[in-house]
């Protein structure tokens, strides 16, 4: 799933509110500052989630582990949120190998 589907699908999902939470949260993990952002509250969450995300992805941050306890409320994800260029480069790679193996 590419980071803007993520981004996109958070945004959905959370109110500033929370997203400002979580990023409360997330700061007292990350030796950097977080920004807070200014403007009007969709362009805050925009970049709000999107600061979020990349302190989430960074191998470098031990994060704990969250779960959520309302699933209801989570969105479902779509056949269009995946990514279609990693399955391919898979089916490729893996029809490379039965051909060498086929080969032998």
């Amino acid at each position: 799933m590419t980071s803007e589907d993520l981004v996109k699908i958070s945004c959905d999902l959370y109110t500033l509110d929370e997203a400002v939470t979580a990023q409360a949260v997330l700061s007292k993990y990350v030796s950097d500052r977080l920004t807070k952002h200014k403007g009007s509250d969709k362009d805050r969450l925009k970049k709000t989630v999107t600061d979020l995300l990349k302190c989430i992805l960074d191998a470098n941050i031990d994060l704990p582990q969250f779960c959520c306890t309302n699933l209801a409320r989570l969105p479902p994800v779509s056949a269009d949120h995946v990514d279609v260029v990693a399955l391919w480069q898979e089916i490729s790679y893996l029809k490379t190998e039965v051909h060498e193996v086929a080969a032998l």
